[in-house]
C-alpha cells in the first residue's frame, strides 16, 4: 500500500480568490486597518495579535451587514468543487485550515463538505466590538502566536501521513515548514522558494489536482519499489542460509515496472549474507543504472535484461552451487540435462506421467554480451531454466515465488541425479 496522504487546504485567497479578512476590512474598517495588515505581513507582529486588532476596529452591532458582505461577495477559486471531489475519489482526507473566522468560512464551505475537518477562528459579538475567539491555537512547539496554529493541527494528526500543503500566504509558512509538499501561489511561493521548500506553482484546482495526480503516481510508485525491494531481499535471506551465494557469487533480479522496464538488481560485490540499504539498484531495460550510485549492477545483469525484455517474467535468479556446476559438466557437451518420472518436474508445470524436463545446458564465455546473446535462444517462454557450464544456474518466473520454486526444485534434482549416480556405482 502506498503510504497515505493527507491534504491541508488554507481558505481566504487559497479556495477563495480573494482574501476575505481584507475584503472586510476594505469595506467596513477605518483606515488603520493597512498599517496592521503590514504589520502581520512583514511578521512584524503575530497573526493572532494582528488579526485580533483588526476586528477589534468593526463594531458587532455590523454583524449581519458584514456576514452577509463576506458571503455574498466571494468567489471561489476555479476547480476547487473538482478539487474535492478528485479528492473523495482518492480517499484523500481534506482539512481546511484557515485564519478565516467561523461566520463567514463555515457558511461558504457548506455547499462543498462534509470535510474532513475544518479549523478556523471563532468569533464574539456579545460586546461593543468584534472579539475573535482562538479554539486552535498553538502547541509547546510553536512559539509564533498563530491564532489559528497550522502547524499545531498538521501534528495534532496521529497518522504519520504524506503531508500536502496549499495555500498563498506568510500564515501558511509554518504549516509549509512541516509538509511533504508545497503547493503554493502569491507570497507563499516567494517564500517556498527562499526556504527551499520542496513546492510546486498553482494558479487554479485544475493545477493542483495535477500536481496531486503526480503525487500519487509518484508514491505508487515508490510504494512499489519498496514492496519488491522487501521481497528480493526476502528471497536472498532465504538462498543465503542454504549456502547458495559462496564468495559473493549470485545475483537475483525483480522487475519494477514494465514501462519503462526498470528491475532491481543485486549489486556487484556484496555479501549476500548481509541485509542493507546497498544489495540492490534500480536499472533500465539496458541494464545500466536508472539513478546516479557508486554501486555497479551485477556482471550478468545482461541476462536478466534477456529475460525481462523477452517475456513478461516477473523475476530471475541466478547461483552458483556445487551440484549445479557438476551437473553442467557432466552434460556440458550433451547440450542439456533431462529429467523423467521425478515429482518435482511438476513445479514446472510438467504432469503427464511420461513428461520431460529439459534443461539446455550453454557455454560460458567470459564477454557477457556473448554469453547473454546465447542464452537468449533458450528464453522463450514466461518461466524457465538454463544451466551455464561451470558456471551456475539461471531461473526465472512471473513472480518471486515462482522463480524460486524453480530454483528449489532444479537444484534438488541436480542433487538427487549425482546421489543417484554415486549409488549406481
Amino acid at each position: 500500500m502506498s503510504k497515505k496522504i493527507a491534504v491541508f487546504c488554507d481558505f481566504d485567497g487559497t479556495i477563495t480568490e480573494k482574501d476575505n479578512i481584507i475584503a472586510i476590512m476594505k469595506k467596513f474598517a477605518p483606515p488603520e486597518w493597512e498599517a496592521l495588515k503590514d504589520d502581520i505581513l512583514t511578521e512584524r507582529i503575530s497573526i493572532r495579535e494582528g488579526v485580533g486588532k483588526l476586528f477589534s476596529l468593526l463594531p458587532s452591532s455590523k454583524k449581519e451587514e458584514i456576514s452577509t458582505y463576506a458571503i455574498e461577495n466571494v468567489k471561489i477559486r476555479e476547480g476547487f468543487s473538482d478539487f474535492v471531489k478528485f479528492l473523495k475519489e482518492q480517499n484523500i482526507p481534506l482539512f481546511i485550515v484557515s485564519g478565516g473566522i467561523d461566520f463567514f468560512v463555515y457558511p461558504i464551505l457548506q455547499a462543498y463538505g462534509p470535510f474532513s475537518g475544518v479549523f478556523c477562528n471563532a468569533s464574539d459579538f456579545s460586546g461593543e466590538y468584534i472579539n475573535i475567539l482562538w479554539p486552535n491555537t498553538c502547541d509547546e512547539y510553536c512559539q509564533n502566536d498563530c491564532g489559528c496554529c497550522k502547524p499545531s493541527i498538521i501534528r495534532g494528526l496521529k497518522e504519520d501521513f504524506y503531508k500536502v500543503v496549499i495555500g498563498d500566504s506568510v500564515t501558511d509558512l509554518q504549516a509549509a515548514k512541516q509538509a511533504d509538499l508545497v503547493i503554493a501561489r502569491e507570497l507563499l511561493l516567494e517564500k517556498s522558494k527562499e526556504y527551499g521548500l520542496n513546492h510546486r506553482e498553482f494558479v487554479d484546482f485544475y493545477d493542483v489536482i495535477m500536481h496531486m495526480s503526480k503525487v500519487r503516481s509518484g508514491l505508487d510508485w515508490m510504494s512499489q519499489l519498496t514492496e519488491r525491494w522487501e521481497e528480493l531481499a526476502d528471497v536472498k535471506d532465504e538462498l543465503a542460509v542454504r549456502d547458495w551465494f559462496m564468495g559473493t557469487s549470485g545475483n537475483l533480479a525483480i522487475k519494477v515496472s514494465d514501462n519503462p522496464l526498470q528491475f532491481l538488481v543485486t549489486a556487484s560485490g556484496k555479501d549476500k549474507r548481509k541485509r542493507t540499504s546497498e544489495d540492490f539498484l534500480l536499472v533500465d531495460g539496458n541494464g545500466k543504472p536508472v539513478n546516479e550510485t557508486h554501486l555497479k549492477p551485477s556482471a550478468e545483469t545482461l541476462l536478466h535484461v534477456e529475460i525481462y525484455n523477452k517475456t513478461a517474467a516477473g523475476c530471475s535468479l541466478h547461483v552458483h552451487t556445487i551440484d549445479n556446476n557438476i551437473i553442467s559438466e557432466l552434460y556440458g557437451d550433451q547440450g542439456e540435462i533431462t529429467f523423467t518420472g521425478q515429482e518435482l518436474i511438476k513445479a514446472f508445470d510438467l504432469w503427464e506421467e511420461d513428461a520431460v524436463l529439459h534443461v539446455p545446458i550453454i557455454s560460458n564465455p567470459a564477454h557477457i554480451p556473448t554469453l547473454a546473446q546465447e542464452f537468449s535462444e533458450h528464453v522463450k517462454e514466461d518461466k524457465g531454466v538454463v544451466l551455464i557450464r561451470n558456471h551456475g544456474i539461471t531461473v526465472w518466473g512471473k513472480n518471486a515465488f515462482e522463480a524460486k520454486k524453480l530454483l528449489e526444485a532444479s537444484e534438488f534434482l541436480f542433487r538427487y541425479h549425482l546421489r543417484l549416480l554415486e549409488y549406481k556405482k
